[in-house]
């Protein structure tokens, strides 16, 4: 009943009221009344099943048409990951891939919502169900980011029980999927957690390695020209592309290219403006990480881990904004950090602003995701330069929180809350996703007492 109690506040009630309408409509898109089943019109079918069917239809080099379309977009040698769904055939593919999602996402929020009174986990359960990226990835697109989602949480849970190794073949090949996951390797070479950064290197060398192999140089090197410099070279203003590049390229044609995937060239002012961006957004990000972390070693000494669910949900969002093509599905890797701020896991500052600036990005960020509707031209004009950009300015509202969380701090640290991760380490510990991972070379203490002299 306490419990019950607490959760019925007007913010409660209203985040409540809101994400269960958002799980309606996200219910009704993926499964009409009029019977239209839409799934997996995209990703799935034309990329993903396609790839494994040309496989074993016609070999290797029947890979290409694919790859020089941009259909499959990751490492050649992946699509064998799909070779199992061309034998069973297309519809039962459809439902295996989906079944398999939905175990992934049921493990994540099992993970996040572990040992969690019953009223959090109803609102982390719907801030799940509501999220609109989410149901575009499972049941819209097809899509592999569900599974990366899982991904995170389990390296960060591996790096919290101190095996490197682990944490790095996870993030390794969670990049070869979608490459900006690769700045977690850069974040583990500064933590001087070198084992987890030589293994998801060693991942991600071999990937390519047997791309190669297997193959050959002409079609890997193709693939990396079609869909690698390809999409980071112009941006893509299509409506479903909520990256920082296609915002403002949006910004400066309106709905000129809504509805193009191709590159276009930005102007020479807001060209600048992409290029600088990162480059400042990074800089604060690690200022900010840095900040934090010295921190909580100072007042918590060996009690650092809450630096490492703030490392890993700044570092998800940074590369979210600024990924040259950032699909709406990418947005629901933002559950990761929500999760946490439900589950009073991440640091954060108790002022209302930040606070209010943290729902408001669960606001935009969760919005169903739907074929935009043709609006008479000077509405169309104004709505494709900024609500059509609503998932992007949802997960910027959500770096700025954490850069004025980082900043300005007046902290109320959560207590850790323990975490079984028996069933994939092997042991019957129990940890706290609340407490510190080791670096490579130095003892926690030895970490803190360097920072503290550093200061």
């Amino acid at each position: 009943m306490r419990n019950v109690a607490r959760l019925l506040t007007s913010g409660h009630i209203l985040f409540i009221l809101y994400f269960s309408l958002l799980a309606l409509v996200n219910i009704y898109n993926a499964f009409p009344l009029d019977g239209h089943h839409p799934l997996f019109e995209v990703d799935f079918k034309k990329a993903y099943y396609a790839a494994g069917d040309a496989l074993v239809h016609g070999g290797p080099q029947a890979l290409w048409p694919l790859i020089e379309q941009a259909e499959f977009v990751n490492w050649p040698i992946t699509a064998y990951l799909f070779v199992p769904f061309a034998w069973i055939g297309l519809q039962n593919a459809e439902w295996l891939f989906t079944v398999l999602g939905i175990l992934a996402i049921v493990a994540t929020f099992l993970l996040l919502s572990k040992d969690c009174p019953s009223g959090t986990r109803l609102l982390l359960a719907l801030l799940f169900l509501g999220n609109g990226p989410l149901w575009y990835s499972l049941a819209g697109m097809g899509n592999t980011t569900h599974f990366i989602l899982l991904a995170l949480i389990i390296s960060l849970l591996l790096l919290r029980s101190e095996r490197m190794y682990g944490a790095g073949v996870i993030i390794g090949a969670a990049a070869a999927i979608k490459p900006m996951i690769s700045i977690f390797i850069l974040y583990f070479i500064y933590r001087r957690n070198y084992r987890a950064a030589f293994s998801s290197m060693a991942v991600i060398a071999l990937i390519a390695v047997f791309s190669v192999i297997v193959f050959g140089q002409t079609i890997t090197h193709g693939w990396y020209e079609h869909c690698i410099v390809a999409f980071s070279k112009n941006p893509i203003g299509a409506f479903n592309n909520q990256s920082l590049s296609a915002f403002l390229l949006r910004l400066q044609t309106g709905e000129k290219y809504f509805h193009d995937w191709r590159g276009h060239d930005l102007s020479f002012d807001l060209h600048f403006i992409a290029q600088i961006a990162p480059i400042l957004l990074i800089a604060i990000t690690a200022y900010v990480g840095w900040k934090e972390r010295l921190s909580l070693q100072s007042e918590y000494s060996s009690d650092i881990v809450a630096a490492d669910i703030f490392d890993f949900s700044i570092l998800t969002t940074f590369c979210i904004v600024t990924s040259p093509v950032s699909w709406t599905h990418y947005y629901l890797l933002l559950l990761l950090p929500w999760g946490f701020h439900i589950t009073g896991r991440l640091p954060s500052d108790d002022r209302p602003l930040t606070s209010w600036m943290v729902w408001g990005s669960m606001v935009f960020g969760s919005l169903p995701v739907v074929n935009p509707i043709s609006l008479p031209s000077p509405l169309e004009a104004i709505a494709t330069r900024t609500i059509a950009s609503i998932w992007f300015l949802g997960g910027m509202l959500f770096l700025f929180s954490l850069f004025r969380s980082g900043l300005y701090k007046s902290r109320a640290i959560p207590q850790p809350i323990p975490v079984d991760i028996a069933w994939f380490s092997g042991t019957v510990e129990t940890l706290p996703l609340v407490s510190a991972a080791n670096d490579d070379v130095l003892s926690p203490v030895t970490i803190a007492d360097r920072t503290a002299e550093s200061s």
